[in-house]
């Protein structure tokens, strides 16, 4: 029986073998890829039927055949890898601690630069939990401590500015390699079949503001003193029809797919809702001077509608707007 050492030794070198699959699947796709190695017909046919079947463990989940056109997998060391002098070792890099009470972690993730690179992510008492690649490790990071905050309390980082998708998985494969030499085993977060920390948590959506609650009594309210109390109250303020999730027509879709690639906070009022906002979409385009709908806010002051905004969006005045540095 193979050691826990031999076993891991063995994920990390089939794992290598796919470093060309990763065009196709994406850098994390090769750290739960399932291709076996499937020798030659005439040799499986002239083994006995103990070596048919003598092949590699499956790494993970399914994820489909290689996009290279073969099944076969060479337990190989990666010929591709980042520099030595760029790869430093795992246990050398600082750990910066991101839930610090001292420190904010929105302050403490400033410190990790937003470029290629490896990472490592330690819970609460400094145990090495998962072991990841990214495009912007930054935004890796601020997604892990958004859906795993009990487990990414500190990272270590090695930044690769530059770098080569095979010289990323080259050094996550290094690094790999040094905690499983120091551990005896995968870190957790990178076992076969865990997928919590490469699978986005869905947020739900933030709902609409609701100018009245709905009721009878609501019904009475000056509806131009509620439109007014609301856009100068938000930074941005999209009247819409339908909601962010459901827009009812095409122009609102626009719109928010606009302010949702800026990924910025705003807010949504559905003028189609005459329960909670009775009369608004009249009020609004006699307040606003403007005849359709959707209309934006930004700062207390009227863009404009849906050609306006768009128009603004392409030519680029639109994002300092709403977009700080």
């Amino acid at each position: 029986m193979l050691s826990v050492t031999q076993n891991a030794s063995n994920y990390i070198a089939c794992v290598s073998s796919h470093a060309k699959c990763v065009p196709a699947r994406g850098t994390r796709a090769v750290m739960r890829h399932t291709c076996r190695p499937v020798p030659h017909r005439a040799a499986r046919l002239a083994a006995g039927p103990a070596e048919r079947h003598n092949t590699l463990p499956r790494l993970a989940l399914p994820v489909g055949n290689c996009p290279t056109g073969t099944r076969r997998a060479r337990v190989v060391v990666a010929s591709a890898s980042a520099s030595p002098a760029d790869v430093e070792p795992l246990s050398s890099r600082p750990l910066v601690l991101l839930q610090d009470t001292a420190v904010p972690p929105e302050e403490a993730i400033k410190q990790v630069q937003d470029v290629p690179g490896v990472y490592a992510v330690y819970d609460d008492e400094e145990t090495l939990q998962y072991c990841g690649i990214s495009r912007k490790v930054a935004s890796s990071v601020v997604a892990h401590l958004e859906d795993l905050p009990e487990l990414t309390h500190a990272l270590r980082v090695n930044a690769l500015p530059g770098a080569t998708r095979e010289q990323l998985q080259g050094a996550w494969k290094a690094w790999m390699q040094e905690s499983i030499s120091a551990t005896g085993r995968v870190p957790p977060g990178n076992e076969p079949g865990e997928r919590k920390w490469i699978t986005r948590k869905k947020k739900p959506a933030k709902p609409e503001i609701e100018l009245t609650d709905g009721t009878d009594a609501s019904k009475g309210q000056n509806m131009e003193t509620l439109l007014k109390e609301v856009v100068a109250k938000h930074p941005v303020v999209l009247f819409i029809k339908g909601s962010r999730t459901n827009p009812e027509c095409s122009f609102s879709y626009n719109i928010l797919s606009i302010f949702e690639g800026y990924k910025i906070d705003y807010e949504t009022i559905n003028v189609m809702d005459e329960r909670h906002n009775p009369g608004a979409r009249e009020v609004l385009k006699t307040l606003s001077d403007w005849p359709t709908i959707p209309q934006v806010y930004i700062n207390g002051e009227f863009m404009g509608g849906a050609e306006i905004v768009e128009e603004m969006h392409r030519n680029g005045e639109l994002k300092p707007m709403v977009v700080k540095d």
